[in-house]
């Protein structure tokens, strides 16, 4: 008589909590790439994967004086390779940047409007070649957004998402979205959707010196954003260096 096929070992809780897809709810979610440290270890504490994101969409809800380019400096400052922004609803200063630790000749801007900027954001994602992206798109749709989604999937970098405030009632696609406001004492940040875990309270973050003199001059540039593009398909947005 052949003998019984042995049952497979019992999977336990530990096993099951042990694969790289499934998460407790109280804790975060794994994430596929370490996150880019903020600069700031309480921030970090609260993000997936210790960071700002990669090979995932970064959406910032925030109006222009808010400083969320300053809020990204130290990060941005420790990669390496040029930062692409696209669409900055004022004109950048170079000696701001550079005293954060981003050099004019590492900043690249891409100057459109409307569905042009959107294209040139999607486009930088899907190519390469950027340590990040950096992008104001007051008006991008649902349907820009799943796009934009899709192609920081394969980039390698952080891709950040500038909105207004008025945009937290849509849905996105984004994995990460905070919402900055400006205060007396300092950035006031609070995580508003997040892969894994509850939702932490609000952190009030301190920039350092040479980042809060970097917001203070983006809030004294800070202007309307662009208009919208005129109708058409969008063509080759202009890009330029910084200069000081």
């Amino acid at each position: 008589m052949s003998a019984l096929p042995s049952s497979p070992a019992p999977v336990t809780l530990a096993d099951l909590l042990a694969r790289p897809d499934v998460w407790r709810g109280d804790a975060l979610a794994r994430v596929k790439a370490p996150g880019l440290a903020t600069g700031y270890p309480e921030l970090d504490r609260e993000l997936p994967g210790g960071g700002w994101p990669r090979q995932a969409l970064s959406e910032f809800l925030a109006p222009p004086e808010a400083g969320v380019a300053g809020l990204l400096a130290p990060a941005l400052a420790a990669l390496a390779g040029p930062l692409l922004l696209v669409a900055p609803p004022w004109p950048l200063h170079a000696a701001g940047w550079a005293a954060a630790g981003l050099p004019g000749q590492r900043l690249l801007v891409v100057e459109a409007r409307g569905q042009d900027a959107a294209w040139a954001c999607e486009t930088a994602l899907e190519e390469g070649g950027f340590a990040a992206v950096l992008a104001w798109l007051p008006d991008i749709d649902a349907r820009g957004l799943r796009r934009l989604q899709l192609a920081a999937e394969s980039f390698s970098g952080p891709a950040c998402l500038v909105r207004p405030p008025a945009r937290l009632r849509e849905s996105s696609p984004a994995p990460l979205r905070l919402t900055v406001e400006c205060r007396p004492q300092g950035l006031l940040v609070q995580i508003v959707k997040r892969r894994g875990g509850g939702l932490p309270p609000p952190l009030t973050l301190v920039p350092r010196l040479a980042v809060a003199r970097l917001q203070e001059r983006d809030r004294a540039l800070a202007r309307p954003a662009l208009s919208p593009a005129a109708p058409g398909r969008p063509g080759a947005p202009a890009r330029r260096p910084v200069h000081a």
